[in-house]
């Protein structure tokens, strides 16, 4: 028996960069998905969204000035 898969569609990833335990907001960083063009900047926030994003897990890369960078591995 074969049951044929229908390819998931692309979706989003979506988060807030904080600066500390706190939860205090930064506006302003760059965060992409580690290989792709796939990228959003937060806003006033620390909120960000990244579409279309195909399916499967991702490792996502933080960028700010003045701030070392941060990598979050296993996003789906």
């Amino acid at each position: 028996v074969q049951l044929p898969a229908a390819p998931e569609p692309p979706g989003s990833i979506v988060g807030r960069a904080i600066r500390d335990e706190e939860g205090a907001e930064l506006s302003g960083v760059q965060v992409a998905i580690a290989g792709t063009q796939f990228a959003a900047v937060t806003d006033s926030r620390g909120d960000y969204r990244i579409e279309g994003v195909p399916p499967g897990f991702h490792e996502l890369i933080a960028q700010a000035e003045g701030y070392a960078s941060a990598r979050l591995a296993g996003v789906e």
